[in-house]
């Protein structure tokens, strides 16, 4: 649902729902490091980036994605904004002017989240993406194994994140991708409630990583905190 909606239903103000989306992003970003920290040292890792906008395709986002192969739980997350490609460039520009790409910047910090996880020489699985063998290769030091596969078309189910064609070496996380946004009202497809402020955004996104990994380790009914 949408912010203003959850306030409908449950008889809150709109205000008071806003204030409980950054309680409990931050409560859940502190579960997701202490995941990382206290978790066996993984091998594997699948990652790549998920698109979206804030308020108009003129502001588009990036929000980089880091998943465990072997357990299919959500390891780093992370958002930035980028500059518009194609026919909205020139508008973009005009409109708003110069986008700061922070493309890089998350990149970077994803790959620094991923060494509180990882072995000394993982392998790590993305697409044929530009963007990320050199990334990968400093920010590793060359220990990590780079593996990658190419992307195939979108097909109509998965809110367009599942693909075409056989068998996808990046299955587990375009899964996962689809299932954020089927979540997540404002990353849905084709819908009117549009993300507001990136600063909320990325609150929205701890909370359903934690929520994720609850639910992958097979938790019924996942909390955000412990009832008293």
């Amino acid at each position: 649902m949408a912010q203003r909606e959850i306030a409908r239903t449950i008889g809150m103000s709109r205000t008071s729902i806003a204030r409980r989306v950054v309680l409990y992003g931050t409560y859940a970003h502190t579960k997701l490091c202490e995941y990382r920290q206290s978790m066996t040292k993984t091998s594997l890792v699948l990652f790549d980036e998920m698109e979206s906008f804030q308020h108009t395709k003129c502001k588009p986002l990036t929000m980089p994605i880091a998943v465990e192969e072997s357990t299919r739980k959500i390891l780093s997350i992370s958002v930035g904004q980028i500059a518009a490609k194609g026919r909205l460039a020139k508008i973009s520009v005009k409109k708003y002017g110069p986008r700061i790409c922070e493309r890089k910047i998350s990149l970077v910090k994803m790959d620094n989240e991923l060494k509180e996880c990882c072995c000394k020489s993982p392998s790590i699985k993305t697409d044929k993406s530009n963007h990320y063998p050199q990334i990968i290769k400093q920010t590793w030091k060359g220990m990590a194994t780079h593996i990658t596969s190419k992307g195939k078309k979108s097909a109509v189910t998965g809110q367009g994140e599942m693909k075409k064609g056989g068998f996808d070496d990046l299955f587990l996380l375009n899964h996962t991708f689809a299932m954020i946004r089927d979540k997540l009202k404002c990353l849905t497809r084709q819908t009117w409630c549009t993300v507001k402020k990136v600063s909320n955004l990325i609150y929205l996104l701890y909370i359903y990583a934690h929520f994720h990994n609850q639910r992958v380790e097979g938790c019924d009914r996942p909390v955000l905190v412990k009832q008293q």
